[in-house]
């Protein structure tokens, strides 16, 4: 896998994460790009660390940041996990809808 693009989108993230304002949920946002990235770099799996970055983005209050952050962490995952179709449903997605 060419490394360019996910360091680019890796750089994308950071900044992002560092317009966010100074309260726990964008702490917690930056603190999974960090751990998402480090992992990367020592070549773990990744999977659950995306859902949690992913999880913790849609924890911030709605607005365009948090849109360019979902936006950048589905590329990740995209080139992270090659068979990710866009807009796929999560199983945890799916569960909560047949309630």
């Amino acid at each position: 896998m060419d490394s360019e693009p996910l360091a680019s989108l890796f750089v994308t993230l950071r900044r992002y994460a560092g317009w966010l304002d100074k309260g726990r949920p964008s702490a917690t946002v930056r603190s999974s790009v960090d751990a998402l990235v480090t992992a990367v770099d020592a070549g773990e799996d990744t999977s659950q660390l995306v859902q949690t970055l992913e999880d913790d983005i849609a924890r911030l209050p709605s607005g365009g940041v948090r849109k360019m952050l979902r936006t950048t962490a589905g590329g990740v995952r995209r080139l992270l996990d090659p068979h990710a179709l866009p807009g796929l449903a999560t199983a945890e997605d799916r569960k909560g809808r047949k309630g």
